[in-house]
């Protein structure tokens, strides 16, 4: 049977009688895209997978989408059942079938749940979920962000602000929009109600501060954090990341010593010790004692 018969046919390829439910018909797409992996079979069988998993996910979306939604029929109603099926779209992208077109469709009938629900809880709902697979599946920080911001105009409650605002500072990160994260980090720390939220855009700026030269700066703003939340596992970063703004961004080697130093007396049991007497004894050698490695 070729292609073109195969998406005629849908309900043969999925295994399911034309007249099944909903919750049958995920089940067995569910099923197939597990069976058909393309990532489980020998590489000389990988190409013959790949395709029939694009039609498998074709012959669902012709099913999901035929007879103006007969699907959506039974106790659920339609946004429920379209929430079902992105859910289901979801696990089949996690177990490797045809991840693109996956994470697609998901986004398509999450947009219409959007759309016919303005002012709504669903349309909140659909909103985190179309930022979410932008930001953690597609790496799309750019259209994340803009979900993202629409999101906050919602006012949400103090959990769901705190990490989309966290969340907007990473896209923007990542997208090296360095401007507009030091603006929302400033947001952040001004209205987050989490410590954890506002020790993280503390640290965030600094960072940012860094990259863009700005040492003093920065260092201000890790002094800040360790000043006031010593007690706290961010301190232990904050003095670590001031030893290497004083070693690598301004080559004050003495000074950075000492830097390296505190985090060891004082945060020894941090991550952020590991590699401090190494940078110790390099700079010792490298820089003070002018002396080569095999030396």
């Amino acid at each position: 049977m070729n292609q073109e018969s195969n998406i005629q046919d849908p309900y043969e390829i999925l295994q399911v009688h034309p007249k099944a439910d909903l919750e049958t018909i995920n089940h067995m797409h569910r099923y197939l895209a597990g069976k058909y992996h393309p990532d489980t079979v020998p590489t000389n069988l990988k190409a013959e997978y790949e395709e029939r998993m694009k039609r498998i996910n074709a012959a669902y979306d012709m099913i999901i989408n035929s007879n103006n939604g007969s699907h959506y029929s039974g106790s659920c109603g339609v946004n429920d059942c379209r929430m079902e099926i992105v859910n289901t779209l979801m696990e089949v992208a996690n177990a490797g079938g045809g991840k693109n077109d996956c994470y697609r469709k998901s986004i398509s009938i999450l947009q219409s749940i959007v759309s016919e629900n303005q002012g709504l809880e669903l349309e909140y709902i659909a909103h985190g979920k179309i930022a979410e697979i932008q930001f953690v599946d597609l790496h799309d920080y750019k259209s994340a962000a803009v979900t993202l911001e629409v999101m906050l105009q919602r006012n949400p409650n103090p959990n769901d602000y705190d990490t989309i605002l966290a969340t907007i500072i990473a896209c923007n990160i990542n997208e090296h929009n360095l401007s507009n994260a030091l603006n929302y980090c400033d947001i952040a720390i001004n209205s987050c109600t989490s410590i954890k939220a506002i020790l993280g855009a503390y640290l965030n700026k600094g960072d940012i501060l860094d990259d863009l030269h700005k040492y003093d700066d920065a260092i201000n703003i890790f002094q800040y954090v360790i000043l006031h939340y010593r007690n706290m596992d961010e301190a232990a970063y904050a003095q670590y990341r001031i030893a290497r703004i004083l070693d690598s961004g301004l080559q004050k080697y003495p000074a950075s010593i000492i830097e390296y130093r505190k985090v060891l007396h004082e945060f020894g049991d941090s991550e952020w010790a590991k590699d401090c007497q190494w940078r110790i004894d390099y700079i010792q050698r490298k820089h003070i004692e002018k002396k080569g490695w095999w030396e």
